[in-house]
């Protein structure tokens, strides 16, 4: 799906498989997974960046990682932490591709 220039403000895209989309600024879904209480999306961009969202916070690999850190829950660190070494790989793959 070719969604640049949507505007996707405000819209609830939970169930929604959006793998390959390309959006407004060039990123690109890599991949997505869910912890219960959120369900995070990893980004990557056409110009090698990348960027994962969960809630209402958006963040590179590196900040999330450092964020994550700040949880209480051992738990909820180690489940969040399995994610983020999950939607690295999907965007390092994305990336690879779009290099191929």
């Amino acid at each position: 799906a070719n969604l640049h220039g949507a505007n996707l403000h405000g819209v609830d895209l939970t169930g929604a498989n959006l793998t390959g989309a390309y959006l407004t600024g060039g990123l690109i879904l890599a991949g997505r997974a869910h912890r219960g209480d959120h369900e995070f999306f990893g980004w990557t961009s056409i110009l090698g960046g990348a960027v994962i969202r969960a809630g209402c916070r958006t963040f590179s690999p590196a900040e999330y990682r450092a964020h994550i850190k700040t949880y209480d829950d051992p738990a909820k660190q180690a489940k969040t932490a399995r994610i983020l070494d999950y939607l690295d790989a999907e965007i390092a793959h994305a990336q690879a591709e779009d290099r191929g």
